[in-house]
């Protein structure tokens, strides 16, 4: 069988922001208990799972127009500048479970299209912290949970299409 093992980061420290722009990664990638300056994405490509598990952010976050193919796990993270995923697309389950966004949270037109039909198995917002605005304008989910979850600033879901269950 095809095997692949993921790139696992755990207990790291990364000054300065990692770039990510425009790369094609095939193989998973886990990021547990880091401290990472920043990350630009912007047009990368994830064919296989991503994980940011308890780690921190500091610097600006760019994943716009990012492809998440396969799950994409953001939990316990905190992102303390701005972060953007405009126009990202999460092709399978999604969690941002107990997230802290610091700053403006920002998912304009992305889609979060995870193929379960059970109710929080897709995109995930269970007990995130919007300490600022949370920006979905015309974002489009199939299934999305944002129980416990608390906004700070504005909560904008203009013109977003929900196709399946959502619970707030």
């Amino acid at each position: 069988p095809d095997e692949t093992h993921p790139v696992v980061f755990r207990d790291c420290t990364f000054e300065g922001p990692i770039d990510l722009t425009g790369t094609h990664l095939k193989i998973p990638v886990v990021f547990e208990n880091c401290t990472v300056g920043g990350i630009e994405a912007e047009g990368a490509w994830f064919e296989d799972d991503v994980e940011l598990r308890e780690s921190a952010v500091r610097g600006a976050v760019d994943c716009f127009e990012t492809r998440f193919v396969r799950d994409a796990r953001f939990t316990g993270t905190t992102f303390e500048a701005p972060a953007n995923f405009d126009e990202a697309a999460f092709e399978d389950d999604t969690r941002f479970d107990g997230v802290r966004f610091a700053n403006v949270a920002r998912f304009r037109a992305a889609s979060f299209e995870g193929k379960s039909n059970e109710l929080d198995d897709n995109a995930s917002f269970i007990g995130t912290a919007f300490a600022d605005d949370a920006e979905f304008t015309q974002a489009r989910f199939e299934h999305v949970v944002f129980a416990d979850a608390t906004v700070g600033g504005e909560a904008r879901f203009r013109e977003a299409d929900f196709t399946g269950d959502a619970d707030f």
